[in-house]
């Protein structure tokens, strides 16, 4: 067994990552520090609404990590019966304008830029899916100078489940290709179940209450973050 081989919470055997595996990171994180900046960004957007509609939807938005900011707002304003296309619109935009310099100034989580060059030297594949708007996923990693580290970038308002369908699609993912997901919340670990994909937790960032109960209760792996990889790459 080589020196690199991975180390995980509740896993019994290293994780072997072969040259044709294929590798999907969520970004809030995951591989940004960026959960917390997208909570105050939605605190901040609802401003004006009651708090205790406020503090509702910051719960929601907590527990169900994975969903789009378009479909959090529908269901926000569809449950206080307040939902009209322009206020809709008007909490997309006011959101998107919020998060956008919090994210230019978010920092990478620990060890994944190492894990993410050396995935590159070797030439294994790696995508981003992500719940957050797809083209402004696409200007945060390319002003970071990290788009060459993944395949493409895919993001709302396409679902998670229905990018992983394109990569299927446009051919970077195939039948017979391993693919392992680094996620950190319930719809991430339900997306890559749905497609058979091997799931890893990324703890140290999560924003979801009980993960430890969470990942011992469905016998997840699980990392605190990408400084605990110890990797080897088999044919």
């Amino acid at each position: 067994m080589s020196e690199r081989a991975i180390k995980i919470h509740y896993s019994m055997d290293p994780l072997l990552i072969r040259r044709t595996t294929k590798i999907i990171f969520d970004s809030d994180g995951v591989i940004l520090d960026s959960n917390q900046v997208k909570t105050l960004a939605f605190a901040k957007t609802l401003k004006g609404y009651a708090q205790d509609q406020i503090d509702f939807f910051l719960s929601y938005h907590r527990s169900n990590g994975g969903l789009s900011r378009y479909e959090k707002f529908n269901f926000f304003l569809k449950k206080y019966n307040l939902y009209t296309d322009s206020e809709y619109l008007r909490l997309i935009k006011k959101f998107s304008i919020e998060t956008s310099l919090a994210y230019e100034e978010a920092q990478m989580t620990k060890g994944i830029k190492i894990f993410l060059a050396k995935l590159l030297e070797e030439q294994i594949d790696s995508f981003i899916i992500t719940a957050n708007e797809e083209r402004q996923s696409n200007i945060v990693y390319k002003k970071k100078s990290l788009s060459r580290y993944f395949k493409t970038i895919l993001g709302s308002p396409g679902s998670k489940e229905d990018n992983v369908k394109e990569l299927f699609k446009s051919g970077f993912i195939g039948k017979k290709n391993q693919v392992i997901f680094f996620g950190d919340s319930i719809h991430d670990h339900q997306c890559a179940q749905k497609f058979g994909f091997q799931f890893i937790f990324v703890n140290g960032y999560t924003e979801l209450d009980n993960w430890d109960l969470y990942v011992k209760n469905h016998k997840i792996l699980t990392i605190r973050d990408f400084s605990e990889l110890q990797f080897n790459i088999i044919p």
